[in-house]
């Protein structure tokens, strides 16, 4: 009985061996058609079992990380060459291979509705679309992701400009893409993470946010939303009923809807300060980039608010720069990056109504 025993117990072990063995893990930035940094020490990471070795090869370069105790690893490739193309192989107690890697420009493009602005909805898209045959220029898009404490990844994928995918990129991100592409003859990576509507506090870390006086408010103004929340749902709920019902009279007399009600905020974590700081730039920090681009302020315009942007938005770049200047998983070698950013017109009263044309963006002023 004794032996029947050991050797059921050595055939589970024999079993289970393959699927103990730690497997590398990789964030969704690090994926095929990937875009590196030239001329940085550009930065690949991930996870595996703590005290694995993990080795990168890449552009004739190979490096080698020990993952710690919290599972990260990293690995720089140093000064690679704008140009630079293969698959990128890492290796660990199981091998993941990234394939078609390039090297040139990473840019992260962010803010609101004119940056989320696609091409498909942009002046003679059809045309646009027709003539996108960059292979060159590659765009990671972020879903979109409210959190209320920071995450380590993200979900999207890097897609190859073509004419059957360029509909969906950013307007804005991707004649830029195209533009520094066309100038300098390198390769372009654009990160695009943004979200129509939404103000400057959601993009800022919630620390900075704290030590600063002048922005508790925003932290009060959410611990208010969300104890009101309940009563909030169930009013909105109620004018939900009647939208329906005013609705379908409404159709049935051949008259237009009315406007369903406005969901309150404070059910989830959209809303919160920093809330897409922590769902949306701290997964992309680990990147190693060239600079941002912002395109551009609307929800913080008007009244108060607009007079405190003058003193939030500076606190939102430098907030950038000092994180992605971090040491660590967060490094970057340029802690002076350049932060691009197109703002409203003096005037705060704009219409909704933008138009994004041959890579330049216009809005009119009432």
């Amino acid at each position: 009985m004794k032996t029947s025993r050991f050797f059921l117990a050595a055939l589970i072990a024999t079993i289970a061996a393959p699927f103990a063995q730690a497997k590398i893990k990789l964030p969704s930035l690090v994926g095929d058609h990937m875009v590196l940094q030239q001329e940085a020490k550009a930065q690949v990471w991930g996870w595996a079992e703590p005290g694995e070795k993990v080795t990168a090869s890449f552009g004739g370069q190979t490096q080698s990380a020990t993952t710690g105790p919290d599972k990260k690893w990293r690995v720089r490739f140093n000064e690679l060459k704008a140009g630079t193309t293969g698959d990128l192989s890492i290796k660990g107690e199981n091998e993941v291979t990234v394939k078609d890697v390039i090297v040139g420009e990473v840019w992260v493009a962010s803010g609101q509705s004119n940056m989320e602005w696609i091409v498909q909805n942009s002046k003679d898209a059809d045309a646009e679309k027709a003539a996108a045959n960059w292979p060159q220029v590659r765009m990671f898009t972020l879903q979109k992701a409210a959190k209320a404490t920071p995450q380590e990844d993200c979900v999207g994928k890097w897609e190859v400009c073509s004419p059957e995918v360029v509909g969906h990129f950013s307007a804005v991100g991707y004649f830029f893409a195209r533009e520094l592409h066309q100038q300098l003859k390198q390769p372009v990576g654009v990160i695009h993470t943004s979200w129509g509507g939404t103000p400057a506090e959601f993009w800022t870390p919630g620390p900075v946010l704290e030590r600063n006086p002048a922005f508790k408010h925003y932290a009060e103004r959410w611990d208010k939303l969300k104890a009101d929340y309940p009563a909030a749902k169930a009013k909105f709920d109620e004018a939900m009923a009647k939208w329906k019902t005013d609705s379908e009279a409404a159709k049935a007399e051949g008259k237009p809807a009315p406007r369903p009600p406005f969901p309150p905020r404070g059910g989830d974590d959209f809303g919160g300060p920093a809330c897409l700081w922590n769902g949306m730039i701290e997964p992309v920090l680990p990147y190693t980039i060239q600079g941002a681009i912002w395109y551009q302020g609307e929800s913080n315009a008007g009244g108060t608010e607009a007079k405190l942007y003058r003193m939030l938005f500076p606190t939102m770049i430098l907030s950038w720069r000092n994180a992605w200047a971090q040491d660590g998983l967060k490094g970057a070698d340029n802690p002076e990056f350049p932060f691009l950013f197109v703002q409203l017109a003096t005037s705060w009263r704009v219409t909704r109504s933008r138009r994004i044309v041959r890579g330049q963006c216009y809005g009119s002023r009432n």
